[in-house]
This record gives C-alpha cells, structure tokens and sequence, in this order.
C-alpha cells in the first residue's frame, strides 16, 4: 500500500524502509529534503529505536562527526514529513509510553473516510477494498514521479 503515495515523487525504488543504520536513514532523510520520506515496516523495527528515530528524523540534521584531522565536517541537514503506524502503538509493544517530543515529530494521519470502507470512499466498481487497493498500487508501480514535480510546477505557474 506505501508504494502508492510514494509513486508520486518516484519509482518503485522512492519506497524506504525503518530498518536501516543510524548513517544511512541521515543519508536517506537528505536525499528526501523537501518531499515526502516514506518509510515502510516500523514493525520491523525494535520499538526503543522506532522512537528514536523518530527524534533522528525530525530534529533536521545528522549527528555532528568529524573528519580524519578531527574538524567538523559538515552535518548532513533535511526538512521532512514523514510516519507509518501511530508510534504510541509501536512503543508499546515495547511496554514503554511514547512521549509527547516523540508523538509530535512523527506524522499520524487516520486512514479512514468514514464510508466503512477503510480508506476509501467508494470502490469504483472493485467487489472490496484490498482488490481496489491492488489495481491502484499496480498502476502506481507502472505510472509514477509525475504527479508531484507536476503539482510544484503548477504552484509555481499560479504564484
């Protein structure tokens, strides 16, 4: 189901996971500077991590290292949305409580229109959801990265 918002700014490869090193989610998160960092499979992460990462993506810059003669070099910096499941959920699994710096730095959308139909509020002629939900993704894994730099552009034609 990720690939569909992510097929918005790119390719089936846009899709990147929570299970990753500290290095390479700062890496990731400044090569999505600016878009949308979608993240799939916190579950897959340990839940102390999940709320750690949480405050790693959402403070904005890497951790600050330094060179081989011992100067700074320069952090890695990104501005982002970003969120999966509610990580009040993920951190409980840990029996640990989220906390109110970690909740707010990571996006909760409710992914219910209200219709009984989970996300969506009609099917356009599919017998369920899950089946509507695979036409959608398999059209979003043939037809994708236009729909974003479109709507910029757009903003910035009427602007």
């Amino acid at each position: 189901m990720f690939r569909i918002p992510a097929s918005v700014w790119g390719g089936p490869d846009f899709l990147q996971r929570w299970r990753a090193t500290d290095n390479g989610l700062e890496a990731v998160a400044a090569q999505h500077c600016d878009i949308c960092l979608i993240l799939d499979e916190l579950s897959q992460v340990d839940p102390k991590v999940a709320a750690e990462i949480a405050y790693l993506l959402a403070n904005d810059q890497g951790k600050q290292r330094a060179n081989r003669s011992g100067y700074a070099r320069p952090r890695a910096e990104w501005r982002l949305l970003f969120g999966e499941i509610p990580l009040a959920d993920q951190v409980a699994r840990a029996g640990k409580k989220s906390r109110a710096g970690q909740e707010v730095r990571l996006l909760d959308l409710p992914a219910d229109a209200g219709a009984g139909l989970g996300v969506f509020e009609q099917l356009h002629g599919h017998g369920s959801g899950a089946s509507f939900s695979k036409v959608i993704e398999l059209a979003a894994c043939s037809y994708y990265g236009t729909a974003g730099p479109a709507f910029v552009q757009k903003i910035i034609v009427t602007h």
